[in-house]
């Protein structure tokens, strides 16, 4: 059973990009050694528009509004293309504190419901331009373009080799794995590893890569030679399926040891323990060390997993989506900025966040998540710790865009 305890006040605050008003997800967040957190704001459901990169700090409470995307790329907004709507999975730091991270696509062309990656493709008119490289200087305040690294590919996944100033990016909707040399300024293609898109890249203390195909089989990229490596692994998943679309999607390197816990993506989502020197994959369980299969059309979403400075394991997650909130409009109803809830079409139970101590393989329910009357909907793409303590979560939907601190002390 869950907790049905809402955590107090005093230990969890929302932060609403309220400048934003029409985006309408959060799909990527990365701290910064000075407990700068980087922001992507993105646009999933509303057309015609552009990706910001934020950021906020705690100690200052301050939350700042760096670059719209549209004007970093020169890609206008009304072009009849899909727009540089969204950066997902891809903020990454250098040694010299240089913010790097990349566009990606699926966001409609202005005016359309919808836009369909594959049969668009190659279309004149509404094909995605590709994907743009971007640098932002936390210095001097700019943001700049390194211009298109995929023609027609978003980004789906990016992460950085600080030692070897390498960029391992994994592309959608064709799935390509490629490496980007910052310094050479070279992008060497290891081909198609997948037919479904991908959610998560780790790299060891080595440099190697890892990710899996789209039945979950873990592979790994070698640091010097850039071999693709079949580790025999596959990530766990309920009985009564093959594995397909079973794919990465939360990742946490334990500290001080060479060894990530992680959760597959939604439906049936489970935790999982993998040692990267001996290649040994642990099923976990379900959010809450459950074991039994879950009902299928319930969903339960597992995100927001990172590792507090208290060594416990931190992770949020959802009770599951009731029938009658299954479907949904598109585009959005008009915002209402008054409202301080969420739009009926992405009404979720209530959402939890979960201490789990990876000694003893205990899951805490901390309670139920809400703040200033505005409850999370436990569904969280990223979970981020600043040197002091604090854990950070973003809701990855929701109109305007939001995240939360969570404080094992008083906020």
């Amino acid at each position: 059973m869950y907790n049905q305890t809402v955590i107090p006040p005093d230990r969890v605050a929302v932060k609403v990009l309220d400048r934003l008003p029409r985006h309408d997800t959060i799909w990527d967040m990365r701290m910064m050694p000075d407990d700068t957190l980087y922001i992507g704001a993105c646009v999933e459901h509303t057309s015609g528009m552009s990706a910001w990169l934020c950021s906020y700090r705690h100690d200052t409470g301050k939350i700042e509004y760096l670059a719209d995307m549209a004007d970093v790329t020169g890609e206008r907004n009304d072009s009849g293309h899909p727009t540089q709507g969204k950066i997902h999975f891809s903020l990454c730091y250098d040694n010299d504190g240089l913010i790097y991270g990349a566009t990606h696509c699926t966001t409609p062309p202005k005016g359309e419901a919808s836009w369909p990656p594959f049969s668009m493709y190659c279309d004149p008119i509404r094909s995605f331009p590709g994907a743009y490289l971007f640098v932002h200087d936390p210095k001097t305040r700019d943001t700049r373009s390194l211009g298109i690294l995929t023609p027609h590919e978003g980004i789906r996944v990016m992460v950085m080799d600080r030692d070897r100033n390498l960029l391992h990016i994994t592309t959608y909707p064709k799935c390509h794995y490629l490496i980007y040399d910052l310094k050479k300024k070279t992008l060497k293609d290891l081909g198609r590893f997948a037919h479904l898109h991908q959610l998560a890249l780790f790299l060891d203390r080595k440099g190697n890569a890892y990710t899996t195909d789209s039945f979950g089989r873990l592979f790994r990229v070698t640091a010097d030679t850039h071999r693709i490596e079949n580790l025999g692994v596959q990530l766990p998943h309920a009985p009564f399926r093959s594995g397909e679309h079973n794919i990465l999607w939360q990742v946490a390197r334990q500290p001080s040891r060479e060894v990530v816990y992680g959760a597959t993506y939604v439906r049936d989502a489970r935790m999982f323990r993998y040692d990267m020197e001996t290649n040994e994959m642990t099923d976990l369980g379900l959010a809450c060390g459950r074991r039994e299969p879950l009902p299928i059309p319930e969903e339960v979403a597992i995100g927001g997993m990172t590792f507090g400075k208290d060594g416990f394991l931190y992770y949020t997650t959802a009770e599951g989506r009731e029938p009658e909130d299954l479907p949904r409009s598109n585009p959005p109803p008009p915002f209402d900025p008054e409202a301080k809830q969420e739009f009926p079409w992405r009404r979720r139970t209530p959402g939890h966040l979960i201490r789990y101590n990876v000694e003893t393989g205990d899951a805490e329910d901390l309670g139920v998540v809400t703040s200033e009357g505005i409850p999370f909907n436990g569904r969280s793409c990223h979970g981020m710790t600043d040197s002091t303590g604090n854990i950070y979560f973003n809701q990855s939907t929701g109109t305007p865009p939001r995240f939360y601190v969570y404080s094992p002390e008083r906020i």
